[in-house]
């Protein structure tokens, strides 16, 4: 059987494998819903002087499909990097009554805080739409390093979530 002939056989399957393979491997950036997850970034000092009050802006993109109806930006205690030892100190530490000690003003202001001081929770963004929310740091007086990672998710499907890690160096 001449080569031509076997590879127009052949097609068909090689497409249908490759489709149900891309299928299966599904998108990354999408819920299980098919909805899409945000696109985090966030903008801090790599070297801050200790005790000193500083920016975070945390912008959020929502590229869809589909609105976010409530955004949750959420502070949480990471681990030492890869290869070393030291456990960071975190950049926002837990606190009581709402109120997180290294939070000093949060733009815009948030609709809920956690007990804890470490969750936000905002007004969503329609598919399309991004928006940054801006938290005045109070540093920790100690010298070192500081970390938290930034969970951020619609409120309302916590499947739609992204986060990235903001670590820096705290200096006397």
């Amino acid at each position: 059987m001449p080569l031509a002939a076997v590879l127009s056989r052949l097609a068909p399957s090689v497409v249908a494998i490759l489709l149900v393979g891309a299928a299966c491997a599904g998108d990354a950036n999408l819920t299980d819903t098919g909805k899409g997850k945000p696109f985090v970034t966030a903008d801090f000092p790599g070297t801050v002087k200790a005790g000193s009050t500083q920016q975070l802006e945390i912008n959020v993109e929502n590229p869809g499909p589909g609105d976010i109806r409530t955004i949750v930006v959420a502070f949480v205690l990471v681990g030492p990097l890869a290869g070393q030892n030291e456990l960071p100190a975190p950049l926002i530490a837990l606190g009581v009554d709402g109120e997180s000690p290294s939070v000093a003003g949060v733009d815009p202001s948030p609709a809920g805080i956690s007990q804890d001081g470490t969750l936000y929770t905002f007004e969503g963004l329609d598919e399309g739409e991004s928006g940054t929310f801006t938290f005045d740091v109070k540093v920790s007086e100690q010298p070192g390093t500081a970390a938290n990672s930034v969970q951020v998710y619609d409120g309302q499907e916590l499947d739609r979530a992204s986060g990235v890690r903001v670590e820096t160096t705290v200096e006397r």
